[in-house]
Formats: structure tokens, C-alpha cells, sequence
């Protein structure tokens, strides 16, 4: 009878938990299909908010800001640029009445009048970190304070004998770029300000390198250290041997480049990148006086700011880098630095210097990570604001580790209208953001949107011109665009479109012509990104190491492939087996692990045995490693020669022997290595196949356009596999589309409409799912197969694109209605629709603005039937 009754309340607890389980699933698909439908606050695009000068108003404010609620946009990020944006060189204006100067009593007051506004319409406020689009810099930073660079002074002497003289320091550095003319009063105003910062120098060291021939190596045992022969004037008394010697006084100086472009009010030295105290002094005079001044207020919408920019050169020296140095590589880099400093200079060998500069920049950025950017993360924390960064190239840093560190990594979007240009700008200057959320599970990446020169933007760019940009970006992993950039506008609404930020970016503003009609636009991006955000990212591939260069290049060719590189903090420290697949400890995981040919730049591919020990215990654990053996002399310095001897063993246990066959596999405990077969055909064995592919449609664009005919980026949920598929092409796309999925049923979410239909026509084969359909001229849709739909049957007789029917053609006249405040005409008709730049009226060939086109027409029967959709169409022929 017991057994009976535990039997019997074991089974309505099993049940109960399948009902609760089977609720909480309809609940999750429920709340998914609502934010989709009507996307939350937070899933909206912001925009930056340029402030021109000393321009700027209450009243022109609260305008915006009521302009960006009416369309639907979630929030501004305030830049504080001078009077005038150029390309090369500014012309700022001179004091002008009402002018509001930057960190002025006046100029926070302002601020949080802006702050307030977004308080009271639910709009969100974040900044630039500083005055201009720099990174970290301002008024307050002197010279002691500011980024610093190894100088170099030099003096050749000839031995033997007895030297007794000056080494003269290296000369004084300033901005690497022209500011201001000379000529302008601001320019001269700089200049003042510049000399009241103090030329910061202070010496490190002093070698003397024997003379050699162009071309030929110093040997490292040559070079004589002679620091402890120089006073602090750089008076240097030397027992010269024989020969010609060139002496170096290196030295630790203050670059002095200011953020840019700024005031001259807000303009000032960018902060020591290896001094905590000079980053945290910026942060709180600006950020952190909002921050107080808004809490005080009781203000809530100032969420966080942004790190921008890189304007300001590469700070690669600090005063206690040698020390540094040594304490973290195991050598003393003195006498290697003359060759940093000289990158035609060899010492010991080509391979060795390479060594040496690879350490230089692996110790730079320790530095600038744990003093530069941990500062920032500690001061946002602090504040409870959400730090943004753009991590991407120009700067050798490792920008993954950097991207983990911030709340929101990002990147760029630039609008490129030239052949070869378009996928460029939107993939490389996304740069890493994507693989450090996929590596550190941030949900969020986010993009400063529809940058552009002065070729590619002024007031041309419109939605349609923009989406295909934004769709890249949303299949490169990016889920929520900041849009460069609506420039605020002071002044009455008579004055249109208002301020413009100039030579970059699109022009964005409440007068434009379009934007009162920009909801919906709007509203499409928020759909986007709140789908884009559910769940975790799925990429196949592992690749490690990445490429260390100024200009990134793809890593891996493997299309329809997606791929994360990966970081070495990652590869050490987060990596897991299970299973097979390599896993990140918040669910992320990846089919195989490979190494990167990198056929034009084969020394990219060396690492450290610290790394290939770890791939190799991963492979042991059951990982599948796919790539040829990397180069068996490590990449750094460190603890050579011994460091490359086990490189050479750990070689052998992986891939079996040093003298490895062009093409092979082999076993590894419980996992694999494959070597010299074509990427994607591995692939296709160790992943099951493509993720997503279009049956019959090629990925290779065509030679006058870098865009793929296609693209693609999944999410994964527990609770559904989300799919966004564009078409980046300017015509339409029909095949059958393959999904890497099985036992569910599909769904078309068009984020356009916020309509969701079952597609009935589709088969599983082979555990993929086909499903035949049709994109339209750079369409986009989410292909969602909810879990609640598993098992079902596809439905007979049905197709997933039904025919469009045409039930008139709407031939004649057109009555035509102008703005006559703006030149045009208030009335006309138009005998067809017809391109305005072609008519006589000069009213209407150079009319910009809104017309209204009027038409009255007996509407078909079939139109008056409410059971049918029913759309008027125009269509327009390209030229």
C-alpha cells in the first residue's frame, strides 16, 4: 500500500513538473514573440548627440529629445565637438554672445538640463568620455600626467679616448596632427595652453651601440650600458674604446597629443595610459561631477559613456616600464630598446628582435590593461555607469582581453558607396567586440553607426541606403546601434535642417526630411536587436592565435562557416571539453579549435609554449585540432633558448613528429588532430554540415562589390534557434534556404511588420531542415523555430510565399502638393510619376522637402475584401 501511494504521488509530481515545465516554455516563446512584436525600451537605437561649439540651448534640447521619443529612438550619447567639424583642419569661431564654453558652470547646468529631458520622456544619456571623439583627455592633464613615449637623443663618438660632453635629449613632441591654423586666435590660445603643460622628460637609460653598415646585425653582447655614467643633465663622462660609437639617451617624454577635435575650452593632453591616478583625474572632473550632479538631482537616465576615439598616439614607454619589462619576460629589454625605437635596426638576428618587439607590445598591453582600462572599468563600477568601448585595429593592443573588461564592447560602421569599400569598412572596423561578448558572454555589442566622410554622407543617406549597412553588421554579431550622428540644433525650428557636425557622418536632426517618418525605421532596428540579444551566439570554429597588425585581415576562409578568434586569457583560462566541443563557462561552444594559415605573413602563426601546451591538454581531454603545425621557435623572448626546445616537443606529441606530413590525422587520447585538407571539407564532417547555407546560391560576390550575396547569424535559446538572414543584394534571392536544425517547426518573423507566420512548406533531410524562400531586394527576416513546435508535420498543399495577384494598375494624373514656404508650388498635377530634378519648374527640380501625391481611383472589387492583404506599389527604374 506504501509502495502504491509514493508510486502514485511520484507520478503526479512528474506531471505537475511536466505542466510546469510546459508552461514555462509557452511563457518564454510568449515573451519572445512580444518583444519582438513591441520591443522593450532598452532594444532601441540610440543616437550620438553632437553639441557644435558653444551652441547649445534649453529649448533646442528639449526639442530633440522630444523628437527622438516621437520616433521611437531609446536614448542620446552627448559629444561636445568645437564650432566647426572639417576634415584636415577646424575653423572655430571666436566668442560669440550666448556662447556656452565647455566645462563651464554654465556648459554642466546644460548638461543636466539634457539629462533631466531624459528623465521625463524615458530616454536614456550617456557621453563621451572627454571633449571631442579622443579617448581620455582634457584641460587638467599636465605634462607629468599625460601619455608618454620612449625618446630617443643620439650622438656618435668616436674611441678610444676619453668623452666628457652632452647627449643631447631627444626634441620635443607634440600633436601628431594640425588642430587649428596658425593664423586663427584659438590656434594661439593653444599654443599658450600647450607650453603652461610642461615639456615632460625624464631619462631611463644610456647605451652606446658600436657603428655597423646598413644592413648588417649588432650583436647584443656589443652594446655597452652607460646609464650609470650620466648626470641628470645629461652630462656623460665615458672611457671610449676604440671605434665608432653612436651613444642613445633614452628617455621617457610626454607626447602632448590633446583630444580631438575639441574646444579650446575642453582641450587638453591625453591621460598617462600607465598612470591610474592621471585617467581616474579626467573621469571625475567630467564624468564624474554628471554623475554627482544627476544623483543629487535624482535623475536616473545617465547610464554610462564611451571611450572613444584613438587621436592621441601610442603610448609604448612609462618611467618604471623597465622594470616591468624584466619582471614580466625574465630579461632585462635596456639594450634591445634602441631597436623598438628604430625599426631598421637589427640586434642578434631578425628573428630575435622580432621576439623582442613582440614582448615590447605584449608588456604595453598588460600596462594599458591592468592601469589604463581597469582604471576605467573601476570608475564606471564606482559610479554604477556602463562603460562603452570601440576595440578595434590601429593600435597593437590586445582588444579582446580590453573588450572583456568593458560593460559593452563595440565597434564601427562607416558608409563606404565605392566598389571593394562596403564590407571593408563594416567588418574590420567591427573589429574584435563580437569575439570578446562570444568569449566572455556579454549580451550586448553595440556600434557607432553610419560614420562617413564628406563623399559618403552630408544629407544623402536615407534608410534604404543605410539598412544594408546595418544588416552586415547584425549578421557580424552586432546587436545595437548608436547612429553617427544627429546634431543638435540650438535654434527655432525656421532655420532648417539646422546644424550639421560637418564633414563626418550622416547627417541626423529633427528637420530632416525624413525624419518624422523614421519610426518604423526605427522600430525595425529595435526588433532586430532584441531577437539578436536572446540567448547565447553559435559559431563552429575556434581559431587561435589571432593576427597581431595594425590592419586585421579574415582569419579563417571557411564560408558559410562563422567563426570566433580567440585571445590567449581565453585559451588558458576558460576553455573546457565536453563532449567534444570546446565550452566557455556561460555556454558557448565551438566544434573545433584551428590554427590559422596566414600563408602571406607565416611568423602570425608562432605562439607561445604556454599556449601549445594548453591546446595540447585540450586535444588530450577531446578536442578536435584542425591546422598544420605551428613554427617551432616560440614567439617571445621569454626563457629562450629553452622555450623553443619544447616547443619542438610539444610539437612531436601533437601532431605526431617534427617532420610532419603535407596531409594527415591522428588520435590523441580522446581527441583528434587533421592537418592539410581544405578547411570547409573538415568542417563538414566535424560540425554536421553548414549552419545555414542557401542551396545553389554562390557566396563569392562578384569583382565589383565586396558584399555577399547573402548572410547570416544565429542565436541560440533554450527555448528557440533564431535566425537572421539578409539579403545584401539590390534584387531579389530565391532558393532553398538550409538549416542546420531538426524536430521543429519553422517560423518567418519579419521585423519589418512584426508578423509572424508558420512557413508550412518545408522538408527534413538528413537532420537539416529546407525550406524554399524568396527575399526580396535587401530584405531581411528571422527564421525562428520555436521548441513548442517540435514534431509537427509540414502542411500539405501550402507554400511559404504565396503569389501576389496585381488587381489594377493605377495609370493617369497625379495631383501633387509642395511646401510654398520651402519654393514649391502648393498645387500641380503631374500628367505621371516622374523624377523632380527632370521638371522645368525650378521650384520643383530643386525642391527638397515633403510633397504629398493625391490619386482617386474605384478601387477593385477584391480590394474590399478584408480576408486579403491588399498594397499599393511603386516601382522605380534604375539609372
Amino acid at each position: 500500500m506504501f509502495r502504491i501511494q509514493a508510486t502514485a504521488v511520484l507520478l503526479v509530481l512528474f506531471i505537475t513538473l511536466l505542466l510546469l515545465l510546459g508552461i514555462g516554455a509557452a511563457q518564454a516563446e510568449d515573451a519572445l514573440a512580444q518583444g519582438f512584436q513591441s520591443p522593450p525600451p532598452e532594444c532601441r537605437p540610440d543616437v550620438y548627440m553632437s553639441w557644435m561649439g558653444g551652441m547649445v540651448s534649453r529649448e533646442g534640447l528639449t526639442k530633440d529629445l522630444e523628437a527622438l521619443k516621437r520616433e521611437g529612438v531609446g536614448g542620446m550619447l552627448m559629444l561636445q565637438v568645437p564650432d566647426q567639424v572639417a576634415g584636415i583642419v577646424q575653423w572655430p569661431y571666436r566668442d560669440y554672445p550666448g556662447k556656452i564654453k565647455c566645462y563651464t558652470d554654465e556648459w554642466f547646468a546644460m548638461v543636466n538640463h539634457a539629462i533631466g529631458e531624459c528623465d521625463r520622456l524615458g530616454l536614456t544619456f550617456s557621453a563621451v568620455a572627454c571633449a571631442g571623439w579622443s579617448h581620455v583627455g582634457g584641460p587638467w592633464v599636465t605634462g607629468e600626467k599625460a601619455v608618454k613615449i620612449l625618446a630617443v637623443g643620439r650622438r656618435v663618438v668616436q674611441g678610444p679616448g676619453c668623452f666628457e660632453d652632452v647627449i643631447p635629449r631627444a626634441e620635443a613632441f607634440y600633436e601628431r596632427k594640425p588642430l587649428l591654423p596658425p593664423w586663427s586666435a584659438d590656434a594661439e590660445a593653444w599654443r599658450k595652453r600647450k607650453e603652461s603643460y610642461g615639456d615632460y622628460y625624464r631619462d631611463v637609460a644610456v647605451v652606446a651601440l658600436p657603428a655597423v653598415e646598413s644592413g648588417q646585425v649588432v650583436l647584443p653582447e656589443k652594446i655597452l650600458d652607460l646609464t650609470g655614467k650620466m648626470d641628470d643633465q645629461g652630462h656623460l663622462r665615458w672611457d671610449v674604446p676604440a671605434g665608432t660609437w653612436t651613444v642613445l639617451r633614452l628617455g621617457c617624454a610626454a607626447f602632448n597629443g590633446p583630444n580631438y577635435p575639441a574646444p579650446v575650452e575642453g582641450a587638453g593632453l591625453e591621460s598617462d595610459r600607465m598612470n591610474p591616478a592621471a585617467t581616474r583625474l579626467v573621469l571625475d572632473k567630467m564624468l564624474g561631477r554628471i554623475a554627482r550632479e544627476a544623483r543629487a538631482r535624482g535623475y536616473r537616465s545617465f547610464k554610462g559613456f564611451d571611450t572613444d576615439s584613438y587621436e592621441s598616439g601610442f603610448q609604448d614607454f612609462g618611467e618604471d616600464f623597465i622594470a616591468e619589462f624584466e619582471e614580466r619576460m625574465g630579461y632585462d629589454c635596456t639594450i634591445w630598446l634602441p631597436a623598438w625605437h628604430d625599426k631598421r635596426l637589427v640586434i642578434g638576428s631578425v628573428e630575435l628582435t622580432g621576439r623582442f618587439r613582440r614582448d615590447m607590445l605584449q608588456v604595453i598591453s598588460e600596462l594599458w590593461l591592468e592601469r589604463f582600462y581597469a582604471e576605467i572599468r573601476r570608475f564606471a563600477d564606482a559610479e554604477a555607469l556602463q562603460w562603452m568601448i570601440e576595440p578595434y585595429f590601429l593600435l597593437n593592443i590586445d582588444w579582446r582581453t580590453v573588450a572583456s573588461r568593458a560593460h559593452l564592447p563595440g565597434g564601427e560602421i562607416w558608409i563606404r558607396e565605392r566598389p571593394g569599400h562596403a564590407d571593408f569598412f563594416i567588418r574590420d572596423l567591427i573589429g574584435p567586440a563580437p569575439d570578446a561578448a562570444a568569449l566572455y558572454g556579454h549580451k550586448i555589442v553595440w556600434a557607432e553607426s553610419y560614420t562617413a566622410g564628406s563623399e559618403n554622407s552630408a544629407w544623402r543617406n536615407d534608410p534604404w541606403l543605410l539598412k544594408s549597412y546595418s544588416d552586415t553588421a547584425f549578421c557580424r554579431g552586432i546587436n545595437h546601434l548608436v547612429m553617427w550622428i544627429f546634431c543638435h540644433n540650438p535654434f527655432g525650428d525656421h532655420l532648417q535642417p539646422g546644424l550639421s557636425t560637418g564633414y563626418w557622418g550622416t547627417q541626423l536632426g529633427r528637420n530632416v526630411t525624413w525624419w518624422p517618418y523614421s519610426a518604423a525605421w526605427h522600430c525595425y532596428l529595435a526588433r532586430c536587436q532584441f531577437l539578436l540579444r536572446q540567448g547565447l551566439p553559435v559559431a563552429d570554429v575556434l581559431v587561435y592565435p589571432p593576427r597581431v597588425e595594425a590592419v586585421p585581415s579574415p582569419v579563417l576562409e571557411c564560408a558559410p562557416y562563422k567563426q570566433t578568434v580567440s585571445n590567449e586569457e581565453v585559451l588558458l583560462e576558460r576553455l573546457s571539453v565536453k563532449d567534444g566541443r570546446l565550452v566557455l563557462p556561460h555556454g558557448v561552444s565551438y566544434a573545433a579549435l584551428a590554427i590559422p594559415p596566414y600563408k602571406d605573413m607565416p611568423d602570425q602563426r608562432r605562439i607561445t609554449p604556454q599556449a601549445l601546451r594548453r591546446i595540447l591538454e585540450l586535444v588530450k581531454e577531446g578536442a578536435t585540432l584542425i591546422g598544420e603545425p605551428v613554427p617551432s621557435r616560440s614567439v617571445s623572448m621569454k626563457n629562450y633558448p629553452d622555450c623553443d626546445r619544447e616547443m619542438a616537443a610539444l610539437i612531436a606529441e601533437i601532431w605526431g613528429h617534427t617532420n610532419v606530413a603535407k596531409q594527415g590525422e591522428r588520435r590523441l587520447e580522446e581527441g583528434r588532430v587533421i592537418w592539410g585538407y581544405p578547411l570547409t571539407d573538415v568542417l563538414d564532417e566535424v560540425a554536421g554540415g553548414p549552419d545555414f547555407e542557401f542551396v545553389g546560391v554562390a557566396t563569392v560576390p562578384p569583382k565589383d562589390d565586396q558584399r555577399p550575396r547573402y548572410d547570416f547569424f544565429h542565436r541560440h535559446t533554450p527555448d528557440a534557434e533564431i535566425y537572421f538572414v539578409a539579403n545584401a543584394r539590390n534584387d531579389p534571392l530565391e532558393a532553398v534556404a538550409n538549416f542546420r536544425v531538426t524536430g521543429q517547426r519553422p517560423e518567418l518573423w519579419d521585423p519589418v511588420t512584426g508578423q509572424m507566420r508558420p512557413l508550412p512548406q518545408y522538408e527534413e533531410v538528413k537532420g537539416r531542415t529546407m525550406i524554399p524562400m524568396r527575399l526580396d531586394s535587401q530584405q531581411s527576416v528571422f527564421i525562428v523555430f520555436p521548441k513548442k513546435s517540435g514534431g509537427r508535420e509540414p502542411a500539405k498543399g501550402k507554400v511559404n510565399v504565396p503569389a501576389a495577384r496585381p488587381l489594377a494598375r493605377l495609370d493617369g494624373s497625379w495631383q501633387v502638393a509642395f511646401d510654398p514656404k520651402w519654393g514649391g508650388p502648393e498645387q500641380i498635377e503631374f500628367t505621371s510619376l516622374e523624377d523632380w530634378t527632370k521638371r522645368p519648374e525650378e521650384g520643383i527640380k530643386y525642391y527638397s522637402g515633403t510633397a504629398a501625391y493625391t490619386k482617386t481611383f474605384d478601387a477593385p472589387r477584391a480590394a474590399l475584401d478584408g480576408r486579403k492583404a491588399v498594397y499599393l506599389l511603386t516601382f522605380r527604374t534604375s539609372v
